[in-house]
């Protein structure tokens, strides 16, 4: 049966109930047991003072000896209860300090140590998870660096046998490869600062809308690729918002950058803007692949592809820009957020701030650009 005092009230207590026992043995001592002895020291009716003194002194010396006796495995008993979780505590940590991160404890107690204990727990955990993820991290870091080094290593190796000649087109090849490192290597660089948030926002009154048609314009080339319309959902007056306007067209860049990776040929993206009292919502939809269940909890970690079987012919996708996107979403007050279906695409979207005072009416522009063969 679990004590549901907490550990003051138990320790409170515990000293209340030795004093009272204290109490108790005075009393009894001054009632019963003092003239007790002193009937003992005498047989005549008159009790000399030396007599007192010395009953009194056996009476309080008995009284003393049971008090201490009792305060002492009241003492011994709480002080085990007490030390044996810490003790359990502290070996438990040792061994997460060995490297065991699976180390969990379970007592069944009601009172701070059992806080301490579920916080030590919920420690372990994150240990446990911190752990895993630095793990994956190391060998998705290797991924990404191994990759291009092969492919570099291969062409040296080629043009060394006589395989490949050191012509115009192997070298082409070869700074490509050079360039993707150089790219992974930056990426990991922003990474780092970014999670860290080694960064500064410069925060200035933007007119959305304008970042946004910006943007379109700069995606033309890569949209005419795959034939693909960038169609904007955006309302006919200005949206004011205070933002750092690099950050979050770099937000929207990466989220763009995804939208067409997933969407199919002679599809279209949708950029939009709404207005929600004091917020706008921007969003990236697209028609494409859409996002399994079991994959959307784990599409802000960095590194993480739904498709990992999947290499990209321009070199992205190494996983991270998502994650670079969630923290400058987070940087601006905002939370990156996802709706997706899959076989029918999926919806990404934060809110910002707005510095409008009434809702606009909404229209719609797309670049209906002909696509480039």
């Amino acid at each position: 049966m679990k004590n549901n005092k907490g550990l003051f009230e138990q320790l409170l207590s515990t000293h209340i109930f030795i004093v009272a026992i204290t109490a108790s043995m005075l009393y009894l001592s001054t009632t019963f047991i003092t003239p007790y002895l002193m009937s003992l020291k005498t047989n005549s009716s008159v009790i000399s003072a030396d007599s007192c003194k010395m009953a009194a002194r056996n009476s309080m010396v008995i009284s003393l000896g049971i008090s201490s006796a009792i305060a002492i495995l009241l003492s011994l008993g709480i002080s085990k209860t007490l030390t044996k979780p810490i003790k359990r505590l502290t070996q438990a940590s040792k061994r997460i300090s060995n490297g065991n991160y699976d180390e969990r404890l379970n007592l069944e107690m009601s009172n701070e140590i059992s806080d301490l204990v579920s916080s030590f727990n919920e420690m372990a955990g994150s240990l446990h998870h911190n752990e895993t993820r630095r793990i994956e991290l190391i060998a998705n870091i290797g991924h990404e660096l191994s990759t291009p080094l092969s492919s570099l290593q291969g062409f040296i190796e080629g043009m060394e046998d006589g395989h490949f000649e050191a012509d115009e087109a192997t070298l082409s090849a070869c700074k490509r490869q050079i360039h993707r490192l150089e790219r992974v290597i930056n990426d990991l660089s922003l990474l780092s600062k970014v999670e860290i948030g080694d960064f500064n926002l410069e925060l200035k009154e933007q007119d959305l809308h304008v970042i946004l048609r910006r943007l379109a314009m700069s995606f033309e080339p890569r949209l005419a690729v795959k034939n693909i319309n960038l169609e904007l959902d955006i309302s006919s007056e200005a949206i004011m918002i205070m933002a750092d306007s690099a950050r979050l067209e770099q937000i929207l860049n990466n989220l763009i950058t995804n939208a067409i990776r997933h969407s199919p040929n002679n599809s279209k993206i949708k950029l939009a803007t709404k207005l929600l009292k004091n917020k706008v919502e921007i969003s990236v939809e697209d028609f494409g692949e859409g996002i399994a269940e079991i994959d959307v909890k784990h599409i802000f970690k960095r590194f993480y592809r739904v498709d990992k079987s999947r290499i990209y012919s321009d070199g992205q996708g190494s996983g991270i820009g998502l994650t670079i996107a969630k923290h400058y979403a987070r940087a601006h007050g905002s939370e990156l957020m996802v709706k997706t279906e899959l076989g029918k695409g999926s919806k990404f979207y934060f809110l910002l701030s707005s510095l409008n005072k009434e809702k606009s009416a909404i229209k719609t522009e797309a670049l209906n650009r002909p696509a480039m063969n």
